[in-house]
């Protein structure tokens, strides 16, 4: 059995160039992502309240932290020195 060998140029007429190629790949991208995923409608975070809900969280957090801040408990014993000289340790 003979092996029939070519040069590329005969079926170059064939071929298509690479960016049609890329082109329709793009597209078919395109297409399978707008079936399966539909499409977006743009909703912005601010419009849908998100920004209300990260405002009152910073809000709570901060009255809840309030306390801490001002309590003796983090300006108390840890600030103090340990002891007036390393024999009194």
């Amino acid at each position: 059995a003979a092996t029939r060998t070519a040069p590329w140029s005969s079926i170059a007429s064939l071929r298509q160039p690479l960016a049609v190629g890329r082109r329709r790949r793009s597209l078919a991208r395109e297409q399978y992502r707008v079936e399966h995923m539909g499409v977006s409608d743009g909703v912005e975070f601010l419009a849908t309240g998100g920004g209300w809900t990260v405002l009152a969280a910073l809000v709570l957090s901060a009255v809840m932290w309030l306390p801490r801040l001002t309590g003796t408990a983090l300006v108390g014993g840890q600030l103090l020195p340990l002891g007036p000289s390393a024999g009194a340790l």
